[in-house]
């Protein structure tokens, strides 16, 4: 997650680096303190996410399994 505006900027720079990255989110209406301006909007994605990650490992389990 990174402050609002700024998710292209760094995209170039971060990218390469980080060749897992599944998802990048813009947060709006936040700076330098991305929870603490936009809670509510950090707290969807990280659930968003976790729930991803846990489904994306039952899916492997499955394969795995079959």
């Amino acid at each position: 997650m990174i402050a609002q505006g700024h998710l292209d900027a760094i995209r170039a720079t971060v990218a390469p680096r980080m060749t897992k990255i599944v998802r990048a989110a813009d947060v709006p209406r936040a700076g330098h303190w991305l929870f603490e301006e936009n809670p509510r909007f950090v707290t969807a994605e990280l659930e968003r996410g976790l729930t991803w990650q846990a489904g994306d490992a039952q899916r492997r389990t499955a394969c795995q399994a079959g």
